[in-house]
């Protein structure tokens, strides 16, 4: 089985995070934890480390500390193509896919 993180990023397009649940149950999708919660400054930059020094660094940190976001674990087979799948299907553009730590 593959597990991978689901944030549902706050903004007021962002999908309804109950839709979004919905959505994955119908892939088959585990879902293992669900919280909300809402990022320091610090903590956004730390998870966007990897964009620092672009232009989208600024634009990621902003968007992701805009309010509280859904974190969703998850587990499936190959979830992280599903997720990609899924996400174009859908059109989400509020949200992010990342492994979780090991």
């Amino acid at each position: 089985m593959s597990r991978s993180l689901l944030l549902v990023l706050p903004s007021g397009e962002a999908p309804e995070v109950e839709g979004v649940v919905a959505a994955l149950r119908a892939r088959n999708f585990a879902i293992l934890g669900k919280k909300e919660l809402t990022l320091s400054a610090e903590q956004a930059e730390a998870f966007y480390a990897e964009h620092d020094g672009t232009r989208a660094f600024a634009p990621l940190v902003s968007a992701i500390t805009a309010g509280p976001l859904a974190a969703l674990a998850l587990e499936l087979p190959g979830a992280a193509a599903v997720l990609d799948e899924l996400i174009a299907a859908e059109r989400w553009m509020h949200v992010h896919v990342s492994p979780p730590a090991e």
